[in-house]
């Protein structure tokens, strides 16, 4: 129960690290990008204004994020009844208001745990900044939200531990880098296509700003940098091959522009100045086989530079970071390997070197520790036991909760028209024993000791057209890796992937 614990504490007060501020630099500078707003200050960026209706108005939003899903939860109990182990008596609220007896991992399906809970999460803690609340007092009202629903709504169930940091770690990780994010749009000149990123990133902020409540000063036209990208190739999972296609964007966002301009000297940034989400769905012949969810925001960092006014000079950076992975993916024969991973703290560092805005070489590199949801790729698509009782997940569903770490490096090269981008992820998980909803003691029917784990590469070589240097042919290469353990379990896969492409940048 004290590891438990200690992620609850450590998902709740992570986000607290944002009162200290962050930022990273992006790995090249463009002079296409729009200037920073003479005269703005990090204070006025970062400033809340004063409305009247602010705390009614909070109020009743935070109340509608709970009202639909609990409206939803309460006309299906026939789906929801498997659950139900307590009542609205003495002794249950006795259990749950005094004791941990109450607590454990809950026996929900994949895209309740791994989708809801998170955009219920980020939604939550979005709704709290759109009303100019703090990471730190949005990260407040996201516990609460989340401790309403599990100690009321769900009242006839135990007390959800993945729930508590599922939804608290994607009020930060992944709701305040697309908070960040929400705020393209605002910018002078701006586009449709700028709009629909800030409204599909910060949907609460963007219908505040639609009706004339600002609740935020920021800085306009900041840095920003959006792709998109239609690819079309193979896919080679184990033996078999199959055709795909695929739709990718990517999004940062730097509320600091000032260090993509020439300077020299250190300086320290607020939190979340830089953020990034990426997304990518690839789609068969029998459908959707892919999706991708990433993010990536900074809780505190450090960028040193030497650029001079022709853009040619160096610059390092170093953060404390986090941000959210989910991949999942179709393999032969219909089964699918999935995880779900926050990535809750860990060291990032960039070093960049500039012969011009156009030409550069970055580098990144970082280790995190994480949290989350992840198939048990060793046992198959048939697990070697009945799935009930649902006495653990891992039995019902067959994936299972972890804790562990990843690593995560990034090299990118300019030298126009052409530019290659190697990026790659590992990391393994360790599954969380001794919490499930009926524990049976580690016993055949209660793997303990499960392990996972994914890796994966891509490189990509791209060339950008003469007549529209916005836009560029690639060809990527990606490898993975999966292996899944347990006694004398030990399962691996080998995946290779050819695309063409064609990339848009703005």
């Amino acid at each position: 129960m004290r590891r438990c614990l200690a992620l609850v504490i450590a998902a709740t007060l992570l986000p607290s690290a944002a009162r200290v501020a962050s930022a990273q630099a992006p790995l090249w500078l463009d002079e296409g990008h729009p200037a920073p707003q003479v005269g703005a200050t990090d204070d006025e960026i970062d400033r809340p204004l004063p409305t009247s209706w602010r705390w009614p108005r909070f109020l009743a939003e935070e109340f509608a994020v709970l009202a639909v899903p609990a409206t939803y939860y309460f006309a299906t109990t026939n789906l929801q009844r498997e659950d139900f182990e307590l009542a609205w008596d003495w002794p249950s609220w006795k259990t749950k208001l005094t004791s941990f007896d109450a607590v454990s991992l809950d026996t929900g399906n994949w895209t309740s745990n791994t989708f809801r809970h998170p955009l219920h999460g980020a939604l939550a803690y979005q709704m709290a900044r759109a009303n100019g609340f703090t990471p730190i007092g949005s990260t407040v009202a996201d516990v609460a939200v989340t401790i309403i629903w599990e100690y009321l709504v769900e009242y006839q169930e135990q007390v959800s531990l993945n729930d508590v940091v599922t939804n608290t770690a994607a009020g930060f990780l992944i709701g305040e880098p697309m908070f960040q994010i929400g705020f393209i749009g605002e910018d002078d000149g701006d586009d449709s296509a700028w709009l629909a990123v800030g409204a599909l990133a910060s949907p609460v902020h963007r219908l505040h700003v639609g009706t004339g409540v600002r609740s935020w000063r920021q800085r306009r036209n900041s840095w920003r940098r959006l792709e998109f990208e239609l690819a079309g190739g193979a896919f080679a999972p184990g033996d078999g091959v199959r055709r795909e296609a695929r739709l990718g964007v990517e999004v940062d966002r730097l509320r600091a522009p000032h260090h993509t301009t020439p300077g020299t000297g250190t300086t320290r940034i607020r939190a979340a100045g830089w953020s990034s989400a990426a997304a990518s769905v690839r789609v068969g012949a029998d459908g959707l086989t892919n999706t991708r969810f990433d993010t990536l925001t900074d809780y505190v960092g450090w960028l040193t530079r030497t650029i001079d006014a022709e853009g040619r000079g160096t610059s390092w950076s170093i953060q404390v970071a986090g941000g959210f992975h989910y991949d999942t993916r179709q393999l032969d024969g219909g089964e699918w390997d999935r995880q779900a991973v926050f990535h809750l703290v860990g060291p990032r560092f960039t070093a960049g070197r500039w012969a011009g805005p156009q030409r550069y070489l970055a580098l990144e590199l970082a280790g995190y520790y994480d949290v989350g949801a992840i198939q048990a790729y060793g046992f198959g698509p048939t697990l070697p036991f009945a799935p009930l009782p649902q006495t653990a997940v891992l039995r019902t569903r067959g994936y299972y909760y972890g804790s562990g770490a990843s690593v995560t490096a990034r090299l990118r090269m300019a030298v126009p028209p052409w530019s290659l981008d190697l990026d790659g992820i590992a990391g393994q998980l360790w599954s969380i024993d001794g919490y499930d909803r009926f524990e049976l003691d580690g016993g055949p029917d209660d793997p303990h000791g499960v392990t996972d784990t994914r890796a994966r590469g891509r490189l990509t070589l791209g060339r950008a057209f003469t007549v529209a240097p916005w836009a560029r042919l690639t060809l990527a290469l990606e490898a993975s890796l999966r292996r899944g353990t347990w006694q004398e379990y030990d399962r691996r896969q080998r995946d290779l992937g050819l695309e063409v492409g064609l990339a848009i940048e703005r």
